[in-house]
This record gives structure tokens, C-alpha cells and sequence, in this order.
């Protein structure tokens, strides 16, 4: 049998070495004190309604004592999340509380009630507007409401009843017709069991429809009524409308249409290829230019100066 060279021999014993050697250099690294990430600071707290119902929110502040500008952030989804989902929201990398609060906005992340207690949510979004602009290190007439999807539906009807520094309201349902017709079309075009957020949708859109008396066929006045663009007029805020160019566009080009018919202070943002509810979750966020830029300049110019 031919005996192994020696240069082969020596080969195996210095790969050997230096493989123990890493896991050496790997074990000390490990044993060094590791830089680590910035813990979050905020707080867990409660909003009260007028009726009594508790919300779970989470607060955070800028460093410093403040006073601060304040933003009451708006989740998008139907409301009705545990203490523990929301902290799990701010917590998250995209979290857009974490921008707001680098900066220099305090920022109370607010749920609602589900949305099938119609109104009511509403009422759970002021509670949470008072309690922002109430506490010590925050510039009470300095707060704005900041919602995505059914939290910007929170902060348009909101803005009709109390008056917010400014509302930035990103893909929100305000055409109850419009937004009837296209759940209806994916629940007719679904061919297996409804599950998850269309079996949602469709509960929702069923309950709205029986508290209005029917399908938007069949009762249109009232569709129109309940829906927040004809009452674009009852705004008392200056508003941002931001879209991207979704199922949801046609619900942004007309509040905006009704809010410049109203006369209101409003602006309008739309971003090609944004997905929907692209700002609270950051998605494509790097690849859409100019999405913070215009939100964080509007809420500046009425929080700031």
C-alpha cells in the first residue's frame, strides 16, 4: 500500500490547525462584550372612549424632555388588536413610529374598535387624539392623525369632529360603493371556502349592508351619505391624500376632488407601483422616491413651524 506523502500529511495537520484556530478566534469574538441594539423606549398605556371602552395603544417619545409634536398613528386593518399585537407593531424593523421618532414626533401607535362597530371606532381615535395632545412633554395644539387604510377612514371622519394640526390619510375606503362592489367581485371570483381577510371583509360588508338597508344597488342615497367624501366639507384640518395606484386610487382621486371642491386645505401624493398600506409597512419603501419626503415635509410644515 502506498504511504501517504508527507506534504499531504502536513497538508491535513495545518487544515486541521487552522479550522480549531477559528473556532478559537470565534469563541473569543463571542466572549467579548457585543454592541447592541438601541432597546426601544415606550410605554404600553390605554385610551378611554366616552362610553368606556379601552384601547391599547403604545407611546413613545424623542429623547429629551420635550415638548414635542405629536402623531396619533393609525394602523391599517380592521381594529380590535391586543395590547401585545400593538406592541409587536412598533416593535417591528419597518415600524413607522420608529421614523417619526427619530424625527422629533411623539408618537402614540392607537388601535380602534373593529370596524363592524360602526362609528365607534371613531370614537376610539379621538380618545386616543385627546390623550396625546393632554400629556405634559407633548405641544397640545401640535398633534396630528396619521392613518393607513381603515385607520385613514379613523382619521378623515375624526377630522370632521375635532380639529388635528394636520390628518395624513394613506389608501383609506372612501367610497363605501365602490369598495362594496370590489369585495364582492374577489368573493365571486373565489373559488374554494372564504378564509382569512376576504371571509373578513365579506362579514364586514355584510353588516354594513344590513345596518344601510341593502346593497349599494339597491340603496345608493345611503352608500353616499355614509361615505367619508360627502363629507369632505365637514373637514376641519388641513389633509394630505396619499395613494399609490391600486384598487384604491379611485377612492384618493375623489376625496381629494371633493375636499378641493369644499375649498379645504389639501394636498395629494401619488406614488407609482406602491403596494397598498406601502407607508405603515415600509414595503418598496427605499424604491419609491419621494414617499417620506412628502409626508414628513407636510407634517413639518403644520407641526413644526
Amino acid at each position: 500500500m502506498q504511504k501517504p506523502k508527507l506534504t499531504s500529511l502536513l497538508s491535513r495537520r495545518h487544515s486541521r490547525i487552522s479550522y480549531l484556530a477559528s473556532l478559537a478566534f470565534v469563541a473569543c469574538l463571542a466572549a467579548l462584550p457585543q454592541p447592541q441594539p438601541e432597546p426601544r423606549k415606550y410605554q404600553v398605556i390605554e385610551t378611554v372612549a366616552p362610553d368606556g371602552f379601552r384601547s391599547p395603544a403604545v407611546l413613545e417619545f424623542p429623547e429629551g424632555d420635550g415638548p414635542f409634536p405629536g402623531v396619533v398613528a393609525l394602523h391599517w386593518g380592521m381594529g380590535g388588536q391586543t395590547a401585545a399585537v400593538m406592541e409587536r407593531m412598533v416593535n417591528i424593523e419597518r415600524a413607522p413610529s420608529r421614523e417619526l421618532v427619530r424625527r422629533g414626533y411623539a408618537v402614540l401607535t392607537s388601535d380602534y374598535r373593529h370596524a363592524s362597530h360602526i362609528n365607534k371606532e371613531i370614537d376610539d381615535t379621538i380618545a386616543a387624539y385627546e390623550y396625546l395632545r393632554n400629556h405634559p412633554r407633548v405641544i397640545k395644539d401640535k398633534v396630528a392623525l396619521c392613518g393607513t387604510s381603515h385607520g385613514a377612514v379613523c382619521a378623515i371622519y375624526a377630522g370632521m369632529r375635532i380639529s388635528p394640526a394636520c390628518i395624513v390619510a394613506e389608501e383609506g375606503a372612501t367610497d363605501l360603493a365602490y369598495r362594496y362592489q370590489k369585495v364582492y367581485e374577489l368573493v365571486a371570483a373565489n373559488k374554494g371556502p372564504l378564509e382569512g381577510n376576504l371571509k373578513l371583509d365579506k362579514e364586514l360588508w355584510d353588516e354594513l349592508a344590513s345596518r344601510l338597508g341593502g346593497t349599494p344597488a339597491e340603496v345608493p342615497e345611503a352608500y353616499q351619505r355614509a361615505s367619508a367624501m360627502a363629507h369632505a366639507a365637514e373637514i376641519k384640518s388641513p389633509i394630505l391624500i396619499v395613494t399609490g395606484d391600486g384598487e384604491y386610487l379611485p377612492h384618493a382621486l375623489q376625496m381629494y376632488a371633493a375636499l378641493l371642491k369644499a375649498k379645504k386645505d389639501c394636498d395629494f401624493a401619488f406614488f407609482h407601483d406602491a403596494p397598498h398600506g406601502f407607508w405603515w409597512s415600509r414595503r418598496k419603501i427605499a424604491a419609491l422616491a419621494g414617499v417620506d419626503e412628502k409626508i414628513f415635509a407636510f407634517l413639518d410644515k403644520h407641526l413644526k413651524n
